[in-house]
């Protein structure tokens, strides 16, 4: 499919489109079907903001799959028995599937770091499309891939933290001015931290806000007040006690056991607004902090000590959301189980320490594609806004190509001590 934002690409580049009276804009598939196999590296890289695509070439009966350069856009695929199919989320595809069965590593990994890395879910066969990456999957059922667009840091030189600043300033206007263009009712979840706090003063007034909190606290406090100077429509929602538990089927379906069930607790009163304005789309202030700091607890000795016997201990030390107690958990498991399950995301996991090394020749920054970049999906609270999809559209501040290029560019002594 393609949002709005990928829409006014493609019209400024001849393309016909249907507007639609949810905002939305339907592409032209045969333009793009045809600009994507003439030159899809060409074509890819000249959009900008979330978009992805899933195409079926009638001609060839291959099915075609494009995404943006973090991922931002989830799509599932798979292919099983002659037939293939793909989805939004994992478990769209279950019932196509003649059997179900849970993938050991990605079993592992949602047990022990609430979260799947990489294009491996938690059942069997079923992949995710990755950041930048095509996939044509055909007649047969054989699966290609390749690459558009590869994350790769290129720091500039230790220079004036000013100069630096207004990159990133003129960067988050420029994402700023084509969610405004493109979105008719924005709301921001503004935590008021840092981050949102951030992305809300880029946006306003243009945009509405959403504090969603247990109790009045200071953030929530400093979210009311960041709303009062920056002229913005803002309300304050309260959780109850059940909030949770209110929502905890709809979240498992949704999270497919890709990550934990609670990142799902903006649905409900994203549903509630979407209700009472139905062109209303989110966004959130996450992944702005990529400009100030690293991702992790500490670094690792090296990215090859991951790939000894320590690698599941190395991770818990610096993954975020690791299980504390990751030897009570592995008690639970019955041991031939848990050896299948220990060697299959070990396998997994060297091949994604392996990529990492290809996004740059410093520590630092490996670890934080490994957390943060290799997908939109490596960062956590991204995973609270791609539950969202089934109900409203999402955006970020961070789905440009212009942000995307200045974090890259960004000196790591700056980055390393939180001089942004």
């Amino acid at each position: 499919y393609s949002t709005t934002d990928t829409g006014d690409a493609l019209i400024s580049a001849g393309s016909p489109f249907v507007r639609h009276s949810s905002s939305r804009q339907i592409c032209d598939y045969g333009m793009v079907r045809a600009a994507l196999l003439k030159d899809a590296t060409g074509f890819l890289d000249g959009l900008d903001g979330p978009f992805s695509f899933c195409l079926h070439i009638s001609l060839t009966g291959e099915i075609l799959l494009a995404a943006d350069r973090i991922a931002s856009r989830p799509v599932w695929y798979a292919s099983v028995g002659g037939m293939s199919v793909a989805g939004t989320f994992p478990t769209t595809l279950l019932p196509f599937l003649p059997e179900v069965r849970f993938d050991p590593a990605g079993l592992y990994s949602l047990f022990f770091y609430s979260r799947q890395f990489g294009s491996r879910g938690l059942f069997d066969g079923v992949r995710r499309l990755r950041g930048g990456e095509i996939v044509t999957i055909k007649q047969d059922g054989s699966i290609s891939q390749s690459r558009w667009y590869r994350l790769r840091y290129d720091p500039h030189p230790v220079r004036n933290l000013k100069e630096y600043a207004v990159e990133v300033s003129e960067a988050l206007h420029n994402s700023a001015s084509r969610i405004q263009a493109t979105h008719s009712d924005p709301h921001l979840f503004l935590s008021g931290g840092m981050d949102s706090r951030l992305a809300a003063a880029v946006l306003a007034p243009n945009i509405r806000s959403v504090t969603l909190t247990n109790a009045s606290n200071m953030n929530s406090r400093t979210a009311e007040r960041v709303a009062r100077a920056l002229k913005m429509e803002h309300e304050t929602v309260y959780r109850d006690a059940h909030w949770y538990l209110n929502l905890f089927d709809e979240a498992a379906l949704i999270s497919g056991g890709n990550y934990k069930v609670t990142h799902a607790h903006f649905v409900p009163v994203a549903r509630q607004i979407v209700e009472r304005r139905p062109a209303a789309t989110f966004l959130l202030g996450d992944m702005l902090e990529n400009y100030s700091k690293h991702y992790f607890r500490r670094l690792p000795d090296s990215f090859d000590a991951l790939r000894e016997n320590g690698m599941a201990a190395e991770l818990a030390t610096m993954y975020a959301y690791a299980a504390p107690d990751r030897k009570t958990m592995e008690a639970l498991v019955r041991p031939e189980v848990l050896a299948v399950m220990v060697t299959a995301w070990k396998h997994h996991m060297h091949d994604i320490i392996d990529e990492t090394a290809t996004v740059s020749d410093h520590l630092e920054d490996q670890a934080d594609a490994l957390f943060r970049w290799m997908d939109a999906t490596a960062c956590p609270t991204y995973l609270m806004h791609e539950c969202l999809l089934p109900y409203s559209d999402v955006d970020n501040l961070m789905y440009d190509s212009r942000t995307i290029n200045a974090l890259l560019h960004g000196d790591r002594v700056v980055k390393s001590n939180g001089s942004m």
